[in-house]
């Protein structure tokens, strides 16, 4: 299934589209990191419109914020689990880039790496980067 990225539903301009997608988007990753889940996968195909807006789907390589460190007050971080090679390593960011890099590992190899909160916000900025550039495309 393809998301539905082609169309402009509203009689709005694109900039401002744009910008109800990334606000949209942006209290959904909100809304994640208040149930204390980092998600680790967030790109375009993870971002998906529905009949009452945008919304971020496929929790499969989500994971929990662990208790200890909620309990010791850093509910920030946790372990996500990358495959190298694939579109969630190419959108992971700088970081996981260069761990990746770092440690020489191979095509669809699994490589764990701490996650935070501004590692998710970051693949959101890439990934509406990616939205944008389809829209002004179309």
């Amino acid at each position: 299934m393809r998301p539905a990225l082609r169309q402009n539903p509203y009689d709005i301009n694109t900039e401002l589209y744009n910008y109800l997608i990334y606000s949209q988007l942006l209290e959904c990753l909100h809304q994640i990191h208040n149930a204390n889940i980092l998600h680790c996968d967030i790109r375009p195909s993870n971002c998906l419109r529905f009949d009452d807006g945008w919304q971020i789907i496929d929790f499969d390589l989500a994971v929990p914020i662990p208790d200890s460190d909620i309990a010791l007050g850093n509910n920030d971080s946790g372990t996500c689990t990358v495959y190298v090679g694939t579109q969630q390593h190419l959108c992971a960011g700088y970081k996981v880039q260069k761990f990746i890099e770092m440690s020489r590992k191979s095509k669809y190899e699994l490589v764990n790496v701490n996650w935070t909160k501004t590692d998710d916000l970051e693949m959101l900025y890439v990934a509406c980067l990616q939205l944008y550039n389809k829209f002004k495309r179309s």
